[in-house]
């Protein structure tokens, strides 16, 4: 598990915090004033991805007061995984820092050691929560089917510079599923932090409520995985065994770390 504790921080001006706005004005907002309570003049790059309502005056208001912030106004939406892949573009930092526009940040001083880590070691490539995802870009249902590594892109810390090596990410339910698949045949690393004790991740932007273009390509996709599995885990019953996903690390320290964590 990666230390939060111990030497001296890097300077965090060598990362962009991306944040993609669609329509979210409540959630955004609380977003970014959050994260400049606690790093005011960290680069932030803020994605509209063609809202067209009262979210964009005020992003346009706040950019103005902000010299840390860009803004990127897109005429329509382009959904989730290219407007991040278009902020990958944008951004001049060597890191950047993904940022769910529905996430709050709560305790400061995580940004400077997950930097820290990067330096460590030249071999990493991500790190946040991570999980697995199969090749459809879903969680497995059995530790034995191929699977990879994957950090959620709410809250993640990733190398620019190796991007542009890799596969972008893409509209998807997943949309850095083969982005990750990219980065582990390359050799790099995907690393666990427990990120929820330092932001709370509300979840409230979801297809369900502002729509995320399930087109019929997504869709197939999706019952493709559904087919998988059942036939995974029948082929696993048919074999004796009940089908037994991988394990996930915590998402927050255990209690004792908790307390004696000197940021909190």
């Amino acid at each position: 598990m990666l230390s939060l504790q111990g030497g001296t921080p890097p300077s965090v001006e060598g990362i962009t915090v991306v944040v993609v706005n669609f329509r979210t004005l409540r959630h955004t907002r609380s977003c970014i004033t959050s994260l400049r309570a606690f790093y005011p003049t960290i680069p932030l790059l803020v994605v509209d991805n063609g809202s067209a309502d009262e979210s964009v005056t005020y992003l346009r208001e706040f950019a103005a007061q902000d010299s840390a912030m860009t803004l990127v106004e897109n005429e329509a939406n382009l959904y989730h995984g290219p407007a991040m892949h278009q902020a990958m573009q944008a951004a001049t930092t060597d890191h950047v820092f993904l940022l769910d526009s529905d996430c709050e940040v709560r305790v400061g001083g995580f940004l400077e050691p997950l930097l820290r880590r990067f330096l460590e070691d030249p071999l990493v490539y991500a790190i946040g929560k991570r999980g697995w995802t199969n090749w459809h870009g879903y969680a497995p249902v059995d530790r034995r089917q191929p699977h990879t590594a994957y950090v959620h892109p709410f809250a993640c810390l990733v190398d620019r510079l190796k991007y542009q090596q890799l596969a972008p990410f893409v509209h998807h339910g997943a949309p850095l599923w083969r982005n990750m698949w990219s980065a582990r045949r390359a050799g790099f690393l995907l690393e666990h932090v427990p990120i929820e004790d330092y932001l709370v991740h509300h979840g409230e932007v979801t297809a369900s409520v502002h729509g995320y273009g399930y087109d019929r390509v997504l869709q197939a996709q999706m019952r493709l995985d559904q087919l998988e599995s059942r036939a995974w885990a029948l082929a696993c019953r048919l074999r004796g065994r009940e089908p037994k996903a991988p394990p996930l690390p915590p998402d927050h320290l255990i209690p004792s770390e908790r307390s004696s964590d000197s940021t909190r």
